[in-house]
């Protein structure tokens, strides 16, 4: 009995604690403002029946609303930090960790650590990690494509894919220099159109960065998911070189682009 009272007690203090009260908090607020975003979405005609191939036949005609709209102020509010270099067979044991940290703290969804594992393997995905003084922060990859339309036209994009950073390294830089990185890449690689799939964790996160999103659905491992692109101007891809500075942006140019997934309309 007397060591059940003691649990409760601690348990008591650390949901008590002003750093775990403002974790909690961010957190809901976050899940509130996604709410808000999914019922926004709902409510625009269509906005939840649009297809992948409808959206990009429709492409021209809605370009305007996803292009130049990326937020310097988004950027400029921190420094840049950290290193970044290519994702090695030794960094697979901190990702998963990684994972499985931000899972207990409920920054990622629940019980989608077989498609990290799979992406982890997967050959063709630009895999990344961002360092601070040799140790380890957090990880993140691009992909490129080619989408087919139904009269062989081609659209060539490209994407983002697990964007995650350690709770030591967060509201740092950390997350917008991989973030900035990673976009800037995929510019060099021929790509202005950046997609991105937003959980309830990143979605209002990625939108103060610019995107925009234009249908949300359900996964079963992944929970709402918000999908989201960015057209990318020459002075967007300028600006982000610049905010990361000399040293990372000559990283950019040693960068192999990774081989294209093939995307077909259905």
């Amino acid at each position: 009995m007397e060591c059940y009272l003691y649990r409760r007690r601690r348990k008591l203090r650390v949901l008590l604690c002003p750093s775990a009260l403002a974790t909690r908090l961010g957190r809901w607020f976050c899940q509130r403002s996604v709410i808000q975003k999914s019922a926004s979405l709902a409510a625009q005609p269509g906005a939840r029946r649009i297809s992948v191939p409808q959206f990009f036949r429709e492409w021209p005609a809605t370009i305007e609303d996803f292009a130049g709209s990326l937020d310097q102020d988004f950027f400029s509010a921190r420094k840049p930090a950290g290193q970044i270099r290519l994702l090695t067979e030794a960094d697979v044991p901190f990702c998963r960790d990684l994972y499985a940290l931000l899972e207990k703290r409920q920054q990622v969804p629940q019980g989608h650590s077989k498609a990290l594992a799979k992406w982890l393997q997967d050959s063709d995905t630009l895999r990344l990690v961002i360092e601070c003084d040799g140790s380890l922060a957090g990880c993140g990859g691009l992909w490129l494509s080619e989408y087919t339309g139904n009269e062989g036209t081609k659209l060539p994009l490209g994407g983002l894919s697990f964007g995650l950073i350690h709770p030591r390294f967060q509201r740092t830089g950390f997350g917008r220099t991989l973030l900035a990185f990673r976009m800037a890449a995929m510019q060099r690689m021929g790509r202005s159109i950046c997609c991105v799939e937003g959980t309830v964790c990143s979605a209002d996160y990625l939108e103060r960065a610019g995107f925009r999103f234009w249908r949300t659905h359900s996964d079963p491992g992944a929970g709402t998911l918000f999908s989201g692109a960015i057209v990318l101007t020459l002075e967007d891809a300028a600006m982000l070189e610049s905010w990361l500075g000399p040293e990372r942006t000559a990283i950019l140019s040693s960068l192999q682009p990774p081989p294209l997934r093939a995307e077909e309309a259905g």
